[in-house]
């Protein structure tokens, strides 16, 4: 199946649920269109067409650039003003999950020529993929991953040195700036892990369900690779494998009631190049780590954080780059525009 260009008045074809997807129908327009492909329970740097390592196909246009080492210590949610406001309460902040689910698809010409895009799922996403790897679209509202999630981003205190010139610019080169709203909170990795793991009622012993880290996959962008880490009940989601630089790093007061006491260092390393693009001229593609706190069931669920551990920061927000933009109508139109604008 092929991706036909068309007017500004008209919208991509929306993918065939029964019949899935092969590589080659991403490769001919990467750079235009918008795709979010999963590969579930893997990181991996993947093209949905060919593999891809970044340190081979991107160091070599810029000298000296080398994998990043990071040992977690903070982690950040970021968002935008209205949803700051609702997510305050007396002495903290309360956080709701969300599903993860399939992309919006292109709308007409009066959204805003903003479209969403589509969203895929790697069919077997541990091998080695090619022109005829396959992948299932999901369509709007169906579930890419289990449950429902709160979204957590690795801070990135010192970033690594990296060209003015990049565009896009990915989040660990300018960590008091984001596409994804101007409000920061953070958190101790230890203080978020205590937070999710206490928004559970204890059983019926007085005790706290012990909790881990699992490889939930690999979200591809155009520019962006992000690995799902997701935080989960023990054993509730047995069929992503245990994420191994977190494997045991959680220790747990198995004396008393379970409760988180203490976590082991944990390093993580990042990658990322520019490329020569005969579309773009140069394009940079970037890795980042998220933690997903996973909730089971269809219904939001909560978690509150005291604002004794969990501060927050207002940073900067270029509307223009919002990745958060939603359709609004005014005077008549709708448009797609940043929440904050």
């Amino acid at each position: 199946m092929s991706t036909k260009h068309r007017s500004s008045q008209e919208y991509r074809r929306t993918p065939s649920e029964e019949n899935p997807t092969p590589g080659q129908y991403f490769e001919k327009d990467w750079v235009d269109a918008h795709y979010e492909i999963l590969f579930p329970c893997a990181h991996v740097t993947h093209l949905p067409w060919k593999t891809c390592d970044l340190l081979e196909e991107l160091e070599t246009a810029v000298p000296g650039l080398k994998s990043h080492e990071v040992k977690i210590e903070s982690l950040i949610h970021i968002t935008h003003n209205k949803e700051y406001r609702d997510m305050q309460v007396d002495d903290g902040y309360k956080f709701q999950s969300f599903k993860k689910v399939g992309k919006y698809g292109y709308g007409p010409d009066q959204y805003g020529k903003k479209p969403c895009g589509f969203s895929f799922i790697a069919t077997a996403p541990q091998s080695q993929p090619d022109c005829t790897s396959l992948y299932r679209y999901i369509k709007s509202g169906k579930d890419l991953l289990p449950g429902q999630y709160i979204w957590w981003s690795v801070y990135i205190a010192e970033p690594p040195a990296m060209p003015d010139y990049v565009l896009p610019s990915p989040p660990f080169t300018k960590p008091d700036a984001s596409s994804y709203g101007r409000n920061m909170i953070s958190a101790n990795i230890k203080d978020l892990l205590i937070a999710y793991q206490t928004s559970f009622k204890r059983d019926d012993k007085g005790q706290y369900p012990m909790i881990e880290l699992r490889v939930g996959g690999t979200l591809r962008y155009k520019y962006e690779i992000c690995y799902i880490i997701i935080l989960c009940k023990k054993e509730e989601l047995s069929d992503y494998p245990i994420w191994e630089p977190g494997r045991d790093k959680i220790k747990f007061d198995t004396d008393k009631d379970n409760a988180v006491n203490e976590i082991d260092p944990i390093s993580i390393t990042i990658k990322g190049g520019i490329k020569w693009d005969k579309n773009t001229y140069q394009s940079y593609s970037w890795e980042h780590f998220v933690f997903a706190l996973h909730f089971n069931g269809d219904h939001h669920q909560q978690m509150t954080c005291s604002d004794e551990t969990f501060s927050h920061k207002i940073i900067n927000h270029d509307a223009r780059f919002c990745l958060k933009k939603t359709i609004v109508s005014r005077d008549g139109s709708s448009k797609v525009v940043c929440p904050d604008s």
